[in-house]
């Protein structure tokens, strides 16, 4: 018979994102379901009276690619690092969706459309938020795009 061998399955935080919305610290007086989710705290997206990036459809996505690059080095700092991982390795972290969708696309020209700027913007800012949590040694090692083709 042969001994039980430790599995070598390795493991990798998934993570989805889209936006960023700033705490205000401020407790809702009375959250919704999915307030709670969030610990009931108001999330705001100005900063001194001035959105803090693009609207996308709906006001979600907002086009905050910072943000992107700071919960990335949150999600190593707590949660990916060798030091707070259970067997003390090294957790990757893989964004399974990333992802923006325009404001009223469907009333827009075929031009305008075609030409989907805002979305251009959003994936190249974002991914070079990717590029340089990479650069500063953070183990990004997946990355898939949401989009219509997903």
């Amino acid at each position: 018979m042969r001994g039980l061998q430790r599995s070598t399955l390795n493991f990798s935080f998934g993570l989805n994102h889209y936006s960023t919305r700033l705490a205000t610290g401020k407790l809702l007086s009375s959250p919704s379901a999915g307030d709670e989710i969030f610990g009931g705290i108001e999330y705001v997206t100005e900063r001194d009276g001035k959105p803090i990036g693009h609207r996308g459809h709906n006001g979600h996505p907002y086009i905050v690619p910072w943000g992107f690059g700071r919960l990335l080095q949150h999600v190593r700092k707590v949660w990916t690092n060798p030091s707070v991982t259970c067997d003390h390795k090294d957790l990757s972290i893989i964004v399974t969706e990333n992802g923006y969708a325009e404001q009223d696309e469907g009333d827009q020209s075929l031009e305008t459309i075609i030409k989907d700027e805002n979305r251009q913007h959003y994936f190249d800012s974002y991914i070079c938020e990717l590029v340089q949590a990479r650069k500063a040694g953070i183990p990004v090692d997946g990355y898939f795009g949401w989009s219509l083709l997903e």
